[in-house]
């Protein structure tokens, strides 16, 4: 339910969380933190909240008071367990050390690779084909917590926590996003456990920006700005297609319409052109599947997306589902705010650049993409294709 375990919440009044043994500190923190979000979304009228009024009542506080309460106190957890690996150093120390390093963002240097590496949170490409295996993964492909075990492997004594914390399933081995195994794109790993549990908090309350990219079948109504429905999706029922049900769980998709144009023909009239749009999404909720499932829903199927679509013949002319994660903003846990973005793999970009455009406005959008590497501008600062350009 949308209720922490009362024990949660006891234990956050009464200061006693770091007290608990480690497995019951773990859920009532990850408790906590839904809370956090359940009453965010309560504050944005996507859910009813009076159920959750009383939540920041039992600890005398305000819905904000509560959520910077839980904040704190997960960062003390996170601290603590970061105790328990000698060597690892503090925010302070990390502070005074070195500065953040950034690898080529280019997406073709086949496995994994860390774009951006500051000395307690990592950003990594995941190509397509490998799994954020946190859970819920099938039976094939190349795991991404093994390439984040290897690579923490190496550094010294001051990523001692690292390297528990690359081997802990109960904190997702310091993953704090997931990106589906047919995507590519741009993940959050932590590397201390501080580091986790600021994550964790920053997307209870939504702050963490996750910006993509996919190719659409149909053309897109340029005016359409936002999807909304509930998911649904049962664990056991293993890697089946979430389900868009009244049951679910609420679920916002933020889209920008940037260029229709049609696939395998010379021009976008061609008889038999397959229609498609470029589309820039940026999600407001992160469950599982959500941008496949609602593009699906309404009409729209992602490019090579099996699982929600039955056009096998995507795969004549684009290699996947075209879907990537090219941009990612988020905080340290001393506030300050870095962005990093990832450009299109080649394997898009020759999809992308094999269409032919329908009208001027498309044509624009599609080139800004091929000639500035896949991020062409922040998601303010993107252009939905004017209503006029619906019809070629």
């Amino acid at each position: 339910g949308l209720r922490p375990a009362s024990c949660a919440i006891q234990r956050l009044k009464n200061d006693e969380l770091i007290s608990l043994r480690r497995p019951e500190a773990t859920v009532c923190a990850g408790s906590l933190l839904g809370a956090v979000g359940a009453l965010r979304l309560a504050r944005r009228a996507e859910v009813p909240g009076a159920a959750l009024a009383a939540e920041p009542r039992l600890l005398g506080a305000t819905q904000r008071g509560f959520s910077e309460a839980v904040r704190g106190a997960v960062e003390a957890l996170g601290r603590h367990f970061d105790a328990d690996f000698p060597g690892t150093l503090t925010m302070q120390q990390l502070q005074a050390g070195r500065q953040p390093t950034c690898a080529d963002s280019a997406s073709d240097l086949g496995g994994p690779h860390v774009v951006l590496e500051l000395p307690d949170i990592l950003v990594l490409y995941k190509p397509p084909a490998w799994q954020v295996d946190t859970q819920d993964v099938g039976p094939i492909g190349h795991r991404l917590s093994e390439f984040l075990q290897a690579a923490v492997a190496v550094a010294g004594p001051s990523r001692a926590a690292a390297r528990g914390l690359g081997r802990d399933r109960s904190h997702a081995f310091g993953l704090v996003t997931r990106l589906d195994t047919p995507s590519s794109g741009l993940l959050l790993a932590a590397t201390t456990y501080e580091a986790y549990y600021s994550l964790r908090w920053q997307f209870a309350e939504d702050t963490v920006e996750r910006d993509y990219v996919c190719l659409l079948h149909g053309w897109m109504d340029p005016s359409v700005s936002h999807l909304s429905a509930d998911i649904g999706y049962a664990r056991a029922q293993g890697t089946v297609p979430t389900q868009i049900s009244d049951g679910g769980r609420r679920a916002t998709t933020f889209v920008k319409v940037l260029a229709h144009g049609a696939a395998d023909a010379s021009s976008s009239a061609d008889a038999g052109a397959r229609r498609v749009s470029l589309v820039a999404v940026r999600i407001g909720t992160g469950r599982r599947h959500q941008i496949r499932a609602h593009v699906a829903h309404a009409g729209h199927p992602v490019v090579g997306d099996t699982k929600y679509s039955d056009e096998r013949q995507d795969f004549d002319w684009c290699p996947r589902n075209f879907l990537h994660r090219y941009h990612l903003a988020f905080q340290r846990v001393d506030g300050s705010r870095f962005h990093a973005a990832a450009s299109l793999p080649l394997d898009l970009t020759r999809v992308l650049a094999a269409l032919a455009a329908c009208g001027p406005a498309s044509a624009r959008a599609l080139q800004e993409w091929l000639a500035s590497g896949g991020s062409p501008r922040s998601w303010d600062e993107l252009e939905p294709l004017p209503s006029s350009s619906a019809d070629c």
